[in-house]
């Protein structure tokens, strides 16, 4: 294996043959510097590896940090007072006007229909009646005289039974005695 090379100098050429000589001991070189060079290319892979790790971890934290602080800056829900809570509710119960409700129990005159029992319920926003009856028919009647004028029928029949002692739950008795039948209606105050 070799190579010729022309040389010039002056006027003139000559030429030069080069005889390559394959020399073991260059092998070892050539193989000692490619490891070398792999080792170099491997150490800076790890390196930036390692770096690429670190980045994501700060990353995260500065991600965690800033979550932290913007759950610092929204401020606390302040919890509701009781009281507070308590003393609106009473202030809706009393600006309910129950004057509709009681003037249409007021002014119901329905021979043998005798009120027995008033119930109002704050929480349903109810009013509950329990009237002593002489006959079962009188609840059609009871019940029309209670919706007399309204075509939305608000006042809606309950029950009709037996008669017996106790009047409606938590309803005040204004009647002595046991009646022959007992009919409770009921209406949603805002449908008044």
């Amino acid at each position: 294996m070799g190579c010729v090379l022309v040389y010039f100098r002056g006027n003139t050429m000559k030429p030069v043959h080069i005889e390559f000589i394959e020399d073991a001991r260059w092998r070892w070189v050539w193989a000692g510097a490619l490891l070398c060079s792999l080792g170099v290319a491997g150490e800076v892979a790890w390196h930036w590896y390692q770096t690429e790790q670190t980045a994501q971890q700060e990353n995260a934290r500065i991600t965690a940090v800033r979550e932290r602080l913007q759950q610092l800056r929204t401020p606390a829900p302040i919890p509701a007072d009781p009281r507070h809570s308590s003393s609106a509710q009473a202030a809706q119960l009393l600006q309910q006007d129950l004057n509709l409700a009681f003037s249409t129990v007021e002014h119901l005159q329905e021979p043998g229909a005798r009120l027995r029992g008033l119930a109002w319920e704050a929480a349903a926003n109810t009013l509950r009646l329990e009237y002593a009856l002489d006959s079962v028919i009188k609840a059609a009647a009871v019940t029309e005289a209670l919706n007399a004028g309204d075509d939305r029928r608000p006042w809606q029949l309950e029950s009709v039974g037996g008669g017996g002692a106790n009047g409606a739950s938590g309803s005040v008795s204004m009647v002595s005695g046991p009646p022959a039948f007992r009919g409770v209606w009921s209406v949603k105050l805002q449908k008044l």
